[in-house]
């Protein structure tokens, strides 16, 4: 806005041998505080969308923390469905 970067998404073009087709992982959505609810994040969103469609790719995968519910609301909000994933999570840690 302005000539400002005020948010930004970033996402991942996913390709497997065990899926016929590739999906894209929205890795991270972001506006600043102060410009939020005009509607900047779904404005990325749906340029991401249409970048991936306009690659054939019609399948989109996001993770976020379900007790982050403004989050939630706004992926729904824009059309995505809470699915029955479960998320398996595991960290090394370097005891040199």
């Amino acid at each position: 806005m302005d000539n400002i970067a005020v948010g930004y998404c970033t996402g991942l073009i996913i390709k497997s041998v065990c899926y016929k087709n590739c999906r894209v992982d929205i890795e991270s959505l972001f506006v600043k505080e102060e410009y939020r609810r005009k509607g900047i994040g779904k404005a990325l969103m749906i340029f991401m969308e249409k970048e991936a469609i306009s690659r054939n790719i019609l399948h989109f995968h996001i993770i976020t923390n379900k007790k982050n519910g403004n989050t939630v609301k706004f992926y729904e909000n824009i059309g995505y469905t809470q699915t029955e994933e479960i998320l398996l999570d595991k960290t090394y840690i370097n005891n040199k």
